[in-house]
């Protein structure tokens, strides 16, 4: 049986809008970058997970998801959070794939 996790990722430049009144857009796109790197620790190091698939169109995801050595796969032409997730779904399904694991690429204080 085969499990994989999936986490969409939207622009880095857009990330954690919600915090503008309290961080400039630095330390918001350096925030989320932690956030994900934590994500992606934990789930690399996971033995319960087969494989990591990010999806994205950001550049600078897709190079810190190849630091991982997981797989990058370009977010679908129905973008958003919802396409993302229901065609990675449908892609991993049709390669056989047992579980799907949807995982947010800012989940505070992740662990394994």
């Amino acid at each position: 049986m085969s499990t994989v996790a999936v986490i969409p990722v939207k622009h880095l430049v857009n990330a954690k809008q919600r915090l503008a009144g309290l961080l400039r857009a630095d330390q918001r796109k350096a925030l989320f970058r932690a956030m994900f790197m934590d994500v992606l620790e934990a789930t690399t190091s996971c033995d319960c997970i087969d494989r990591v698939v990010v999806v994205t169109n950001d550049l600078e995801v897709t190079d810190l998801g190849t630091e991982f050595g997981v797989e990058v796969r370009a977010e679908p032409a129905t973008g958003g959070l919802i396409g993302a997730v229901t065609e990675a779904g449908r892609q991993l399904a049709a390669e056989g794939v047992d579980n799907m694991l949807f995982l947010p690429a800012d989940v505070p204080l992740v662990t394994v």
